[in-house]
């Protein structure tokens, strides 16, 4: 599954696992926080191709949360999770 998450609309942590939530349906006991959604990325599922856009505003005033979110979908691909991401400013 082809999926855009644009970030553009997050401010908070929380905005941005809102979004995540939605966009891949996520299920409603999904915590917002970083350590659920590596055990999110790494439940079965079909394959994400993931592009998110609309990034520069985050990357500038939450960067290490963005380097620790970008990290946690690697470390999922790593493990084995079907999916593959791109970021776009």
């Amino acid at each position: 599954m082809q999926v855009t998450i644009d970030l553009g609309s997050a401010e908070t942590e929380k905005d941005i696992h809102a979004l995540l939530k939605e966009s891949l349906s996520f299920p409603d006991y999904y915590g917002y926080n970083l350590d659920a959604l590596y055990d999110v990325l790494l439940d079965p599922h079909e394959y994400w191709d993931i592009s998110f856009t609309n990034c520069r505003h985050l990357w500038e005033t939450k960067a290490l949360y963005m380097e620790e979110l970008k990290a946690t979908f690697m470390d999922a691909i790593v493990e084995g999770s079907c999916l593959r991401t791109e970021w776009y400013a």
